[in-house]
């Protein structure tokens, strides 16, 4: 019965081949074959069974087994065993009384997942970060700043009080203007569940209380955005941004960037603007784009040039 069994991966003994070079006798050692006179390596393949180092947390790591960096957004699953609610195994209904004390152990199941309340905040937000950065159209790179400014925002004891899925879109939108990436508050706001107020207060707060560097908005780059949602020829975007560029120079206009940008729109579609759809994509009056078209045109330092669309 011997015969029939294979042989084992760790056989020291030699085997009869000779060795190329010398002649000498080969030894197999595991994966490896060598020559016993002149040490000759004739076939060396090793394969790694050093698979359980990845996950050992503990143990040293191997240098041929480096654990992966894991990704920002990456959560622990939860393997958690699913509480019932109304009905038993048998499909029978519960009275109130079992109920409630189902309700009691799915509550305490939930806060023993997470070692600590920082934790469960952390993985609620980036949860919350992953869902906005979706919506917003922004990059895994912008997704991760937003997390990281979150990080420090939890390490501050600024997310203290404070509603979690506030503070991670002031982040969000924190994070777009630190990178200059040309979105409006509107924007996240609509994305979250948030009422719009509470977020602005948690993001000015949020750039006080961190001391952010929070870059001036400029006109021109908030035109691609806008002229993207109103479908605008590239003549046309090409003309407001140029009118844009010359009030960015300018001191004499002290509007907010997006009514500015609004405006220079407004005059790149003269006579056929439609202030009411611009206004409504800006998130501002027609009255508040009208009055500034009329001080640019008013205005002896401004050139327009102007496209019927």
């Amino acid at each position: 019965m011997s015969n029939f069994l294979p042989d084992s991966p760790t056989d020291h003994q030699p085997k009869t081949e000779a060795c190329p070079s010398c002649g000498g006798p080969i030894h197999t050692d595991g994966s490896e074959q060598y020559c016993r006179v002149c040490g000759l390596i004739i076939e060396d393949q090793p394969i790694t069974t050093e698979i359980r180092a990845l996950y050992d947390h503990s143990g040293p790591q191997s240098s041929t087994t480096q654990r992966a960096k894991q990704p920002t957004t990456a959560h622990r699953e939860q393997m958690l065993t699913e509480i019932g609610r109304d009905f038993d195994a048998t499909g029978s209904p519960l009275d109130s009384r079992k109920r409630k004390r189902l309700v009691r152990l799915r509550r305490e199941q939930r806060r023993a997942y997470y070692q600590s309340e920082q934790e469960r905040s952390r993985t609620i937000a980036t949860r919350e970060i992953d869902r906005l950065a979706g919506a917003l159209g922004l990059t895994t790179d912008t997704r991760d700043q937003a997390i990281d400014l979150f990080d420090r925002a939890q390490s501050e004891q600024f997310v203290n009080g404070r509603s979690v899925e506030s503070v991670a879109a002031a982040c969000v939108y924190a994070t777009c203007r630190l990178t200059e990436i040309s979105r409006l508050f509107d924007e996240v706001a609509r994305a979250t569940s948030v009422p719009k107020q509470d977020a602005q207060t948690v993001y000015s707060s949020l750039v006080r209380e961190l001391s952010l560097p929070i870059p001036p908005r400029h006109p021109q780059n908030l035109i691609p955005r806008l002229a993207t949602g109103l479908d605008l020829s590239m003549k046309t975007e090409s003309a407001a941004t140029e009118i844009a560029a010359q009030l960015d120079n300018s001191s004499a206009f002290t509007d907010p960037a997006v009514s500015l940008a609004a405006a220079c729109i407004s005059l790149a579609t003269s006579p056929s603007a439609d202030d009411t759809e611009i206004a409504a994509l800006a998130s501002i009056s027609s009255r508040t784009i009208r009055r500034v078209r009329s001080q640019i045109d008013e205005s002896d330092q401004i050139h327009h040039p102007t496209f019927d669309e």
